[in-house]
């Protein structure tokens, strides 16, 4: 039986692989199977592939390190003539990545909220939202962190990867600012990862999210922030419809990937998703406000209020000096 997996299966040099000693695949391969490859390792483990060996699809040392790391993870060894594992692909690591790709590729999709880019109301923003002290406005004093890290795809950011990091914060701040809240934003490391990744392939997520643990760990007091381009389809075409994707993951505090191709004129996606992540409850994409409201929580194209309940919410969120 060949390879299973619908990013392995039919391609000559990994189904060789599976089948060839002579075909094992090391350090100075190149081709689309190593790509191919790069990918596994990232969506599995999260791997950190360095953006030259991504970009130009070679088998080099940071390839050779992450295979090595998977391997050992799984103590993937032939015993008949090994006592450690080694940082080649080989017939046993082939198939115990496509096994895994079969399984994450059958898992149910989650679907997060998406954050439509549709458009916006930019030019009303600054008078929209009103300011401290209003008669009968609930304070509601806190700090919430928020860990932003740009995402590097074959060495590029996407178009609007500056412009979401730069001007989300100020916008959100605008909203909190009546509520004696604020947005502190922590600039995080940037990291580079094998491909874009597509909304519906919630383990792609899962992936980009382990890599970016690994490329900062710790800093579980933040609403961790990724700027990633989404693709399309699997021919790497950009997606410009999704805003954005919130997750919920075991072994991580619930997390935010912006798509790096979009930027909504109301720059209200940050705060739409702090809301999100703000309680497990509002996940779920029906908690959304209807599209003819003006709150920050809807998807229409007039959001110009936060309301209280959800200015509560992020108040007591994990990611809030209230919320400790």
């Amino acid at each position: 039986m060949g390879l299973r997996s619908n990013l392995f299966r039919g391609d000559p040099a990994l189904e060789a692989c599976l089948i060839r000693d002579s075909a094992h695949i090391l350090e100075g391969a190149r081709g689309p199977h190593v790509a191919k490859i790069h990918r596994a390792l990232a969506t599995l483990d999260g791997a950190l592939i360095a953006s030259l060996e991504s970009t130009q699809s070679t088998y080099g040392r940071t390839t050779a390190a992450a295979v090595l790391a998977y391997k050992r993870a799984r103590r993937i060894i032939n015993w008949s003539y090994q006592q450690q594992a080694d940082n080649i692909v080989g017939k046993m690591t082939i198939a115990a990545l496509d096994q895994e790709m079969v399984a994450v590729e059958g898992r149910p999709k989650r679907y997060c909220c998406t954050d439509p880019a549709i458009g916006g109301i930019g030019a009303r923003i600054a008078a929209a939202t009103g300011g401290p002290g209003v008669a009968g406005q609930p304070q509601l004093p806190a700090t919430l962190s928020v860990l932003v890290q740009l995402v590097r795809v074959k060495d590029q950011l996407g178009p609007n990867a500056f412009a979401l990091a730069n001007e989300l914060a100020p916008r959100a701040n605008q909203l909190l600012q009546p509520f004696g809240m604020k947005v502190v934003r922590l600039a995080g490391f940037s990291l580079s990862f094998p491909f874009k990744v597509k909304y519906g392939e919630s383990e792609e997520f899962v992936g980009l999210r382990k890599a970016a643990e690994k490329e900062m760990p710790g800093f579980n007091k933040a609403l961790r922030v990724l700027i990633c381009p989404f693709r399309a389809g699997d021919q790497g075409g950009d997606d410009v419809t999704t805003n954005a994707a919130s997750f919920e993951e075991n072994g991580f505090d619930r997390f935010v990937v912006l798509n790096a191709n979009t930027l909504r004129a109301d720059r209200g996606t940050l705060l739409h998703e702090m809301i999100h992540c703000s309680d497990k409850s509002l996940m779920p994409e029906w908690t959304h406000d209807p599209l003819t409201s003006d709150s920050i929580f809807s998807w229409g194209p007039d959001r110009t209020r936060l309301r209280i309940e959800h200015a509560r919410f992020l108040n007591d969120a994990f990611f809030s000096s209230a919320g400790k």
